[in-house]
């Protein structure tokens, strides 16, 4: 996988470097993924094994539910799947806003592919924490409100704003 813009290489070969700037953990941002499910999904299992094996965390943020551009709808659905039942992965932290000044949390499920089935019941039962990204601490009993019926606990958060 290479790094969008960058072209620096696959994150397996950029580990080291990673390690060797005392980073502990590494935090995928995946919101456009361009090519299938049966390709990317074992390469983003790939990439987060071979960040476990160098004893880093490995946190995977998205917008909102799912990816919002994937090559199919049902392709976002598939990565979500996967990521909720890799056991690679430390941390899963969809984004609850937009634009980041938010008052509130956005609860929407990624429009793209909802009707595919993206929704956030995909989350229910994951491995990974779940700690969604958030624009302030002030969101965080909200969200944990939205989410405790459908037996999806917090586990902390992410915060946008700059403090």
């Amino acid at each position: 996988m290479k790094e969008k813009g960058k072209g620096r290489g696959s994150v397996p070969a950029s580990i080291a470097s990673i390690v060797a700037a005392n980073y502990s953990g590494v935090m995928f941002d995946a919101e456009e993924i361009v090519g299938s499910a049966s390709v990317m999904v074992p390469a983003f299992h790939g990439a987060f094994a071979a960040c476990k094996a160098a004893n880093l965390s490995v946190g995977v943020t998205t917008s909102h539910s799912a990816p919002y551009q994937t090559d199919t709808p049902a392709d976002a659905v598939a990565l979500i799947k996967a990521w909720a039942a890799d056991a690679s992965i430390d941390i899963l932290s969809p984004q609850l806003y937009s634009s980041g000044s938010e008052a509130a949390p956005e609860f929407a499920e990624t429009a793209s592919c909802k009707d595919a089935g993206c929704t956030w019941a995909l989350y229910t039962g994951s491995k990974a924490a779940f700690a969604p990204s958030i624009v302030d601490a002030t969101q965080l009993d909200a969200v944990e409100a939205y989410f405790k019926p459908m037996g999806i606990a917090t586990a902390g958060y992410f915060q946008w704003a700059q403090k």
